[in-house]
């Protein structure tokens, strides 16, 4: 129903009116009318209805209760929002043929994904394949190594590929590429090895041109049929 006293509060200079007389024509009851803030934004009006001074601590808890979990959920939609945008990025690089710079260019730019970074393909399959694949995944993105630069999805086959944003230089990356892998997937392989999956891992070509992605996943794809 409409609400005067929260119409002025979203389009006026107020955070907080005071309602000391009902008017039922406006849908106003007698309580205590607040803003609800995001990132410096008004989103919305919260009331508490009751004698104003009593109702105003409730109020100021109720408020930034409110919020916190706005703020909680958002984020929350945000994030899977960048996750499935890498999810069909990624799936783009991998499965389309005739790959052209403007198939990805939408992409990078909400991403902020660097393309001259170097990336290693690390694919892991695992014995009991997508029923346990995702669980997996979800170590990855929630990791003590993971970066916003990675890249991660599970294929058509139900494995979990990985390309793994590098910050070493070449010559280094040539040299202790292993130990470095070996860091970035430790918190999987600590999850696997105490749920006691069976799995493997293949390492590809390193990569720093999205139009050759799709080869290094081509790589592990042979170790693993080899």
């Amino acid at each position: 129903t409409f609400h005067e006293v929260a119409l002025q509060i979203i389009q006026g200079e107020q955070d907080t009116i005071i309602v000391d007389n009902e008017d039922t024509q406006f849908g106003v009851k007698k309580g205590v009318n607040m803003a609800i803030y995001y990132k410096k934004h008004k989103e919305g009006v919260i009331g508490i209805t009751g004698e104003p001074q009593k109702v105003m601590p409730i109020a100021l808890v109720i408020r930034m209760a409110v919020e916190v979990m706005l703020e909680y959920e958002l984020f929350k939609y945000e994030k899977m929002q960048r996750r499935n945008l890498k999810e069909q990025f990624l799936n783009l690089l991998l499965y389309n043929e005739v790959l052209q710079s403007d198939d990805w260019s939408r992409f990078t730019g909400p991403l902020q994904m660097k393309e001259e970074a170097v990336r290693i393909p690390v694919l892991i399959s695992l014995e009991n394949g997508s029923d346990i694949s995702g669980n997996v995944l979800d170590v990855f993105r929630n990791g003590r190594y993971h970066s916003a630069q990675d890249l991660q999805c599970l294929t058509r086959e139900g494995d979990i590929l990985l390309y793994k944003a590098m910050n070493s230089a070449l010559p280094e990356l040539m040299q202790n590429y292993k130990y470095l892998i070996a860091d970035a997937i430790s918190d999987a392989l600590r999850y696997m090895r105490s749920a006691g999956y069976t799995y493997t891992i293949y390492v590809g070509s390193f990569q720093s041109d999205f139009r050759y992605y799709r080869t290094g996943y081509g790589h592990c794809m042979w170790l693993k049929k080899q």
